[in-house]
């Protein structure tokens, strides 16, 4: 069994917008966010065959994700609110090991956010969201470095049931300007990938993967 662990903080940033008005039945919530982050990770495997941690390294990794967002939010009392919703997504992580390889998948999803305020500027929320991936995919750059020159591909890969749970505060400094932090944590599976007759037959081992994401931000009321 090929095995191979991956892991580090990749620092990054994000934009994100959200609304809720009254558009078709009331208390609409709209939210869209794209977020980019760029660093380094840590890995620990083994070539095909061998023993795991016989082979480390470090390498580059860009995550992208776009993702949107709309639901209904429902008052239960005058500190209480909870908003389903639906949610579609879009990642990509470009993995920076040999020549290149770039992983993405769409998703999409359905959760529920729960809203508490205990004093008028504090807000404390907390999010659940399941789904699934789609169109799930590799592709590994070709290496005319390489002797035999390696021959890229790409491909399709399994897709998997896709998790998010996450907490969050906001604090309103003044009628304008919020602070806000938070931690999402994040799950999903890549399957096996098919048999590409390259390089004597390549393919790509099903993973999974773990993302926590931690946020620190301001918000601007318009």
């Amino acid at each position: 069994m090929l095995c191979k662990v991956e892991t580090g903080a990749v620092p990054g940033y994000a934009l994100s917008l959200s609304a809720m008005k009254d558009v078709w039945f009331g208390n609409d919530y709209f939210e869209a966010e794209y977020n980019h982050s760029s660093g380094n990770t840590n890995y620990t495997g083994s070539s095909q065959g061998g023993v795991y941690g016989s082979v480390v390294g470090i390498s580059s990794a860009t995550l992208i994700n776009y993702s949107a967002r709309y639901g209904k939010g429902f008052v239960v009392n005058d500190k209480f609110m909870l908003t389903p919703y639906a949610e579609l997504g879009h990642h990509i992580w470009d993995r920076g090991v040999n020549s290149g390889e770039t992983y993405t998948h769409n998703y999409y999803g359905i959760g529920a956010r729960g809203q508490y305020s205990p004093v008028g500027k504090l807000v404390f929320s907390a999010n659940a969201m399941l789904g699934s991936t789609f169109g799930s995919a590799i592709t590994v750059n070709s290496d005319v470095n390489t002797t035999p020159v390696f021959i890229g591909f790409s491909g399709g890969l399994g897709n998997s049931v896709l998790f998010k749970v996450g907490a969050s505060a906001d604090y309103a400094f003044t009628n304008k300007i919020h602070g806000n932090v938070g931690i999402d944590y994040t799950g999903f599976k890549y399957g096996i990938s098919a048999v590409y007759p390259v390089n004597g037959g390549t393919w790509e081992p099903d993973s999974t993967t773990y993302y926590t994401t931690f946020k620190l931000g301001v918000g601007y009321a318009f």
